[in-house]
């Protein structure tokens, strides 16, 4: 945001989100200075306070995703060590008081792109599913553990 620019408000982004999306679909693979410009700012809107928000980037995302598949392993590998940098500063005292909905956001933007793996297998190594199983995984053990 520039200086004094009042930001969007969350009907505004959910609109455009979804537009983007729609244009996603309807287009295709994008030239690699459009997909720099749309990947960054879909990852960084799976964070916003909004739920409404969060679920339409997500969705966003994986459009993205799913009409230019050599970006699907990276953004995978990103959205997952983001998802379990939350999860690790949850447990701490110092963690940030809206820590629960960015590691809600970074869910469902995990969510939505492993989605994609089953329709675009060959852009994914076996090991990037494996490593996001292993964390579900561990999740589920640790939250057993916790009554």
């Amino acid at each position: 945001m520039m200086p004094g620019q009042v930001a969007p408000s969350s009907a505004m982004l959910v609109v455009a989100l979804r537009e983007v999306a729609g244009l996603l679909q309807q287009l295709g693979n994008a030239p690699p200075p459009v997909q720099d410009a749309v990947s960054e700012p879909l990852v960084t809107l799976l964070t916003h306070p909004s739920h409404s928000v969060r679920v339409n980037a997500s969705l966003a995302l994986r459009c993205f995703c799913y009409s230019t598949p050599l970006r699907l392993p990276r953004t995978i590998l990103g959205v997952t060590n983001m998802l379990q940098r939350d999860l690790a500063s949850i447990l701490s005292l110092a963690a940030p008081s809206d820590i629960n909905l960015r590691a809600l956001g970074h869910a469902y933007g995990l969510a939505a792109l492993v989605s994609i793996v089953k329709e675009r297998p060959p852009y994914v190594s076996y090991d990037i599913p494996a490593k996001v199983l292993d964390m579900a995984t561990q999740l589920l053990k640790r939250a057993g553990d916790h009554n």
